[in-house]
């Protein structure tokens, strides 16, 4: 796979986790948030175990022989679940996903700078540090119109439980920076869709504990009353985002990665809301939010060019 097709690859699976996230929430709003995760989680597992078995040429097994840290990939995209969960009521959406989305891009170009989790070191040289710093420039200002969207909301905490709120969030990005290395480090033994099936089964190991300590050590039973089809798509939409990130990490770096991901994101998701489409509340595109995906595309073609 040469470097164009991978950055475009890479710009999908941020359009994969925008209708990810849609998706999720709206499911979230018939069955319960916790439900919700271990629907996702569940729905990837299945769908790459069948996968698997038909397509797979890696060897599971393979997870017996790797050092422990590759073994919790799974954790890390559920901790941004349950991050998201415990932060928004008390931060709000756009903050919560500016924090996540700048932890994620330090992180990442930390990875790459150093050399971290097996990836390959990339100079931090001027030019990169300036296309980071316009994609940060983008995320704040998609970011500062979706707050003044929601200024006249209200019901945030604040104080210690918003600052608890924002430092987990801030790991969570951290960790799913981290995620990318991880996962393509865990493939090199069990090959790449062995790698993602052992990802979901982690992570449904951890929506399986959530929902019992949510619902008090009892499991309440489903009921997916008024749902439709298409919300019970987040784990597709999971095991897209994954598959990609093992194949393309080794050729963009985590920085370049995140970043793509990030235009993806961000671009999807302004479809989206224009769009009214999954579940979403119909909300105009604006100038602003214009500007900042344009100063994200302008960022990633910044380091794509230093790649």
């Amino acid at each position: 796979m040469d470097f164009l097709a991978a950055l475009g690859i890479a710009v999908f699976a941020g359009l994969c986790n925008s209708m990810q996230g849609s998706t999720n929430t709206a499911l979230s709003t018939r069955v319960g948030r916790a439900q919700a995760t271990f629907v996702s989680f569940a729905g990837g597992t299945i769908l790459l175990g069948v996968m698997v078995l038909l397509f797979g040429q890696g060897d599971l097994s393979g997870i017996t022989r790797v050092p422990a840290w590759q073994l919790i990939t799974g954790c890390y995209g559920f901790l941004v679940i349950v991050s998201v969960v415990y932060s928004t009521p008390r931060l709000g959406i756009a903050f919560t996903l500016m924090i996540l989305m700048f932890s994620k891009l330090l992180t990442g170009a930390i990875i790459d700078t150093f050399g971290l989790v097996t990836a390959t070191p990339h100079d931090l040289s001027a030019m990169r540090v300036v296309g980071l710093a316009v994609v940060a420039a983008g995320i704040l200002l998609v970011t500062k119109d979706r707050m003044d969207r929601a200024a006249t909301a209200t019901g945030y905490a604040t104080g210690g439980n918003a600052v608890l709120a924002a430092v987990l969030v801030a790991i969570a990005g951290a960790g799913n920076a981290i995620q990318a290395p991880t996962l393509a480090a865990l493939s090199a033994t069990t090959g790449s869709m062995e790698a993602s099936l052992w990802n979901f089964i982690v992570g449904l190991a951890c929506a399986t504990v959530f929902i019992l300590v949510s619902q008090k050590g009892k499991w309440q039973p489903f009921r997916g009353a008024d749902t439709h089809p298409w919300q019970y798509l987040g784990g597709v939409y999971g095991t897209a985002i994954v598959l990609i990130v093992i194949t393309v990490t080794p050729i963009l770096g985590v920085g370049l990665l995140v970043s793509a991901q990030m235009f993806g994101q961000l671009t999807g998701g302004m479809v989206i809301d224009s769009k009214g489409w999954l579940g979403c509340k119909k909300i105009p595109v604006t100038p602003k939010r214009i500007g900042g995906v344009l100063l994200v595309a302008a960022g990633v073609l910044v380091i794509s060019l230093l790649a």
